[in-house]
């Protein structure tokens, strides 16, 4: 069992603290830890100021740096903490959450909370895109796009939310040019056309109702998957699929397991969604896995 000094940072701007103040939310999350035997620092990022509060936090004498927010935020930590000694914990207060599930942590605050009390540490793999470090995924063609969307409606009531990214989802499979590319797997270029491709940091699980999932984070591999659909109605029977946790069974969809990847276009730049946040990435986009290169705090026995 671990039991650490905490240097705790939440995103103010996380969906789960819309709600609340700063200070109310600060104060809840420290009572939680105190209570469970932790000694807990906790600090919310104001708007614009999440990089710099990670830093004064990863600069304490704090064992661990723990980050309330998405899978963007947790990324962001994981900049600053990859191949150091410090351990990252994550409190999912985002909208997917997808690391903090890997990482089986309880959505439930007060569960994850005391899950982070009594953790223990495991090194997990780290991905990047041109020296930005990816957790989960980075995705280029038609996601970037739907990203942005889902940031603006982000304040709206869950169904709405959702009917509207629907919506948004058939229109931008209707009008969305495919992407010219030449993809280098290793054993030379590759020329592509696609409407999606994902690079994962491992690969997701293929199974019934598991929705990007992944139960192993340490096996060193970038799983590439390419959309090769040349119709719309492909792309949405794999998104239709991609609710059942089937979509990898599509006979459209190529899916490579390699260590590093190339991406070359004739555009100088592209959007890509980097675990949930759009950037926009010089080309060409070279992609490398870095193997076991960042400690995570993680629920007992959860992890091997």
């Amino acid at each position: 069992m671990v039991r650490m000094k905490l240097a705790v940072v939440i995103n103010g701007s996380a969906g789960a603290l819309l709600d609340q103040s700063s200070e109310d939310a600060a104060a809840r999350i420290e009572n939680l830890f105190r209570d469970r035997g932790a000694t807990a620092t906790v600090t919310v990022a104001p708007p614009g100021g999440l990089m710099e509060t990670l830093r004064a936090a990863v600069a304490t004498d704090a064992d661990a740096v723990v980050v309330g927010g998405g899978d963007g935020t947790v990324a962001a930590a994981a900049t600053l903490l990859v191949d150091t000694d410090k351990a990252m914990g994550v409190l999912p207060l985002g909208t997917a959450n997808l690391l903090a599930k890997d990482l089986h942590m309880a959505l439930d605050l007060e569960a994850a909370v005391g899950q982070l009390a009594q953790g223990e540490i495991r090194a997990v793999d780290v991905a990047e895109v041109n020296g930005t470090v990816f957790l989960c995924n980075a995705v280029l063609g038609l996601f970037p796009m739907l990203a942005r969307y889902r940031e603006r409606h982000r304040h709206e009531p869950g169904f709405a939310k959702w009917l509207h990214l629907g919506a948004a989802t058939l229109a931008a499979m209707r009008r969305y040019p495919r992407l010219e590319m030449e993809i280098d797997l290793g054993s030379g270029p590759q020329r592509r056309r696609t409407m999606a491709l994902a690079v994962a940091n491992n690969a997701y699980d293929d199974a019934f109702f598991s929705f990007f999932a992944r139960s192993n984070l340490g096996a060193g591999e970038l799983a590439v998957y390419l959309a090769r659909h040349k119709t719309s109605f492909g792309m949405f029977r794999m998104a239709t699929r991609m609710l059942l946790g089937r979509w990898q069974s599509d006979r459209d969809l190529s899916v490579e397991r390699v260590r590093e990847v190339t991406v070359r276009t004739p555009k100088r730049s592209l959007a890509v969604a980097i675990d949930g946040e759009v950037h926009r990435v010089a080309t060409p986009l070279r992609f490398r896995m870095r193997p076991g290169a960042l400690k995570v705090l993680v629920p007992a026995g959860a992890l091997p």
